[in-house]
């Protein structure tokens, strides 16, 4: 291959890498225009997808089901969810804005599936990534930190 081949192949790759470590620089230091663009993105063309996965056995992702707080609409939700020893902990991407964490925090209640179960969960609770983090895999860990995830809510099941 020719250096000018090379050149005109590294110059797309250059780009790519560039505004993949902006979009990651821009996810660490919480800068909101990105977040909540991202955050709206993945609400309307994401989650849709998503939500037909999410809560079966084997996924990660479960459904969160929630009511609005003004509104009192019921909703679902896709999260990124671990299992713990009396409940659930979530990691939150984009920190602690989303409508649907509002709307958990405001109940103090939902309802998780999780593994084709539904379970109440109660006392939502916002805790540290030193906290939170543990609970997921090594790998997901490692992105959480990536992508600078501060903010883990945690969730008890209801007796």
């Amino acid at each position: 291959m020719s250096k000018r081949a090379t050149a005109g192949l590294s110059a797309p790759v250059l780009l790519l890498l560039l505004a993949f470590g902006l979009f990651v620089l821009a996810m660490r230091m919480k800068y909101a225009p990105v977040q909540d663009r991202l955050r709206r993105f993945t609400r309307d063309y994401g989650n849709p997808r998503m939500i037909e996965k999410a809560g079966q056995p084997g996924e990660t992702l479960a459904i969160v089901r929630h009511v609005g707080r003004s509104s009192g609409t019921p909703y679902e939700s896709p999260v990124e969810t671990a299992e713990t020893e009396d409940g659930f902990v979530t990691a939150l991407p984009y920190g602690t804005r989303p409508d649907w964490l509002q709307n958990v925090l405001a109940a103090g209640s939902a309802v998780v599936v999780r593994d084709d179960a539904e379970q109440t969960v109660t006392h939502p609770e916002l805790i540290s990534a030193d906290e939170g983090n543990p609970y997921f895999p090594t790998q997901t860990q490692f992105i959480h930190r990536l992508f600078g995830v501060n903010d883990f809510l945690r969730l008890y099941r209801v007796s």
